[in-house]
């Protein structure tokens, strides 16, 4: 258990990092659009979702969010990224459960999907109007671009650690 849990806290620093190094690419110079984030660092979190399981996936997001929000952003984005990432690795895991039907490039976009219908209705919430919901279109849209990118990144971890279970 103990090891388990290092090795928890291991991916966690890892999605830390890559969301860190994330923020350098300026993604919003090629698409000028409010919140675009590619969310390289959800390839750990679904890494570590196939590998150890729900609970452990939930604890690097919980950790990879409270720390990203506070070193980079603020309290405020906490409940985007938390709204988001919960469904997000909800949806993520239900689709798991029906590995046959779905690869990790499917459960990538619907995981990508997810994440933005819930910061979407965390926005409308905290602003307290629907209207923001109008942005859900384009944001699925961009979910989709970026749910393949981070599955191909996902499909390329889960090779090269093929039978990975540390």
């Amino acid at each position: 258990m103990t090891e388990k849990i290092a090795k928890c806290g291991v991916f966690a620093a890892i999605a830390i990092v890559i969301s860190s190094l994330e923020r350098l690419i300026p993604l919003q110079a090629v698409v000028p659009l409010p919140g675009i984030k590619l969310g390289l660092s959800n390839c750990v979190i679904l890494f570590v979702l196939i590998q150890f399981g729900f609970l452990s996936a939930l604890s690097v997001l919980l950790i990879k969010c409270t720390v990203t929000s506070v070193l980079f952003s603020g309290i405020s984005s906490l409940v985007f990224s938390l709204s988001g990432g919960f469904l997000a690795l909800c949806g993520m895991y239900l689709l798991l459960q029906f590995k046959k039907l779905f690869s990790v490039y499917g459960i990538s976009v619907c995981g990508a999907a997810l994440h933005n219908i819930g910061q979407v209705a965390a926005a409308a919430v905290m602003l307290g109007s629907i209207y923001i919901f109008e942005y859900l279109p384009v944001m699925l849209f961009i979910s989709i671009i970026t749910g393949m990118i981070t599955g191909g990144i996902s499909d390329i971890i889960g090779r090269r650690l093929k039978g990975y279970r540390g």
